[in-house]
């Protein structure tokens, strides 16, 4: 006999969640065991991602990044086979097909560069899949999933916050060495998952005039850590971003066209940037010489653009690791594809490819949450997070990192097809948890 969708009589009613689904304790009652073992799967998931992404911690630990990843793919693993035991073949052959495509681009490389063959090397591009493809399997509401997300999000960013000034403080450690930047102008500092951060500010954004006590303090320390990572480029897109965001909140019917607006923007830079590697004479970070990043982004440009004109359909490969990538190129200065951001993808992946996978990051910038999911500030500030990663890609490729896992968030929503509405229709009793006006997914 199927589940009453809604509790028997002599319940005692539970208090209503807000629409917004903004509450700091979520209530988490309503879910059957198998969703709060989901959601227990997904806070550990979140943990992991968070400890891998956090750089600094590997100085103080240094198995830390090594302890992420081992919980990302035990996490993933075990939702590959629970999805195939759900009967989600579909998602299951995806994470196949991605193994196969990483596989194949590590083997190019190899075949390209004659480096040596390490096909371990794909599984640090895992995580953020790892996360989008266990919130699909999940029988969780995306409320609480992304309510996880954003915790684990906040705690990253405050570490961020205690640690830059201690990590930042060390010169000549060999530990430092792969945490911190400098370029000559700017002082020593530490990296930071920009994406992780973003999230913080544009939750903040978006609850704050429903809840300004608690979005007040998020928008604070998210735009300090901002400012602590020193990335003038980073801190220029999530304002624009921020602009579009509140723009979106005050006018609802720019969300559609705001979208459209950055995606031609981005195209247009997009060509730009691949023009170059047919016209040898077109730089397009020639205008940003007067920045230290930039006239380093001019010399890497400069030093990719023989080699991929070479290989201009298929791309190098995935590098197997930073030192067989210099000695291939043979740069001027340190050379890293991911800096030179869609020219680095056709670097990496050839014309063809790039070509369908900004057209794939594209359509999440123009996918219009719908009107009652727009009501909720943790997927409107999903969908900013998500476009400012994208339209920062002309410059940095953050999907490989950080900007991945909310790239695969929106695809995941984007490819279920009905206004980005999550399966909750078949599970009507998962719909208790939220208001009778406010919207659940």
């Amino acid at each position: 006999m199927a589940r009453a969708p809604f509790p028997p009589r002599g319940t005692p009613p539970r208090r209503p969640v807000a629409a917004g689904g903004g509450n700091i304790l979520w209530d988490i009652s309503g879910l059957s065991l198998a969703g709060k073992l989901d959601l227990l799967a997904v806070a550990v998931l979140v943990a992991g991602y968070c400890l891998h992404m956090s750089l600094t911690m590997s100085m103080f630990v240094p198995a830390a990044t090594q302890v992420g990843l081992v919980i990302e793919y035990a996490v993933l693993i075990l939702y590959v086979g629970l999805a195939m035991l759900r009967g989600r073949w579909l998602g299951a052959a995806i994470i196949a097909l991605y193994f196969a495509f990483l596989l194949a681009q590590v083997y190019h490389f190899h075949l390209v560069a004659s480096a040596q063959f390490r096909p371990l090397v794909m599984l640090s591009f895992f995580g953020p899949v790892a996360l989008a493809f266990v919130f699909q399997v999940a029988r969780v509401p995306l409320r609480l999933l992304l309510g996880t997300l954003l915790l684990g999000c906040v705690l990253y960013t405050v570490y961020y916050i205690v640690s830059e000034p201690i990590v930042s403080s060390y010169r000549g450690f060999e530990a430092a060495a792969g945490v911190l930047a400098s370029d000559g102008e700017r002082e020593q500092r530490a990296y930071l998952a920009s994406q992780l951060t973003a999230f913080v500010l544009f939750f903040g954004i978006a609850s704050i005039r429903r809840r300004p006590l608690v979005a007040a303090p998020l928008i604070v320390i998210a735009v300090y850590a901002l400012y602590l990572s020193q990335s003038r480029f980073v801190q220029a897109v999530v304002l624009v971003v921020s602009a579009v965001a509140i723009a979106n909140m005050l006018l609802p019917v720019t969300r559609r066209w705001t979208g459209w607006a950055l995606v031609a923007v981005l195209a247009t830079l997009s060509l730009w940037s691949l023009y170059g590697y047919i016209d040898v004479t077109t730089n397009p970070y020639e205008a940003f010489l007067a920045d230290a990043s930039g006239r380093a982004r001019y010399l890497q440009y400069i030093d990719a653009q023989p080699i991929a004109a070479r290989h201009l359909w298929t791309g190098v490969g995935l590098p197997t690791s930073t030192d067989e990538l210099q000695y291939f190129v043979r740069p001027r200065q340190p050379f890293f594809y991911t800096d030179l951001g869609v020219a680095g993808i056709a670097f990496v992946f050839g014309i063809p490819l790039t070509i369908l996978i900004l057209t794939a990051m594209c359509a999440t910038m123009v996918a219009v949450p719908n009107r009652l999911l727009a009501e909720q500030p943790l997927v409107m500030a999903l969908f900013w997070t998500n476009q400012s990663g994208v339209f920062g890609t002309f410059f940095n490729f953050t999907a490989i990192g950080s900007g991945g896992l909310f790239l695969g968030l929106m695809l995941v929503l984007w490819m279920r097809g009905d206004a980005l509405d999550p399966v909750f229709r078949r599970r009507p009793e998962q719909l208790r948890l939220t208001s009778r006006r406010g919207a659940e997914a």
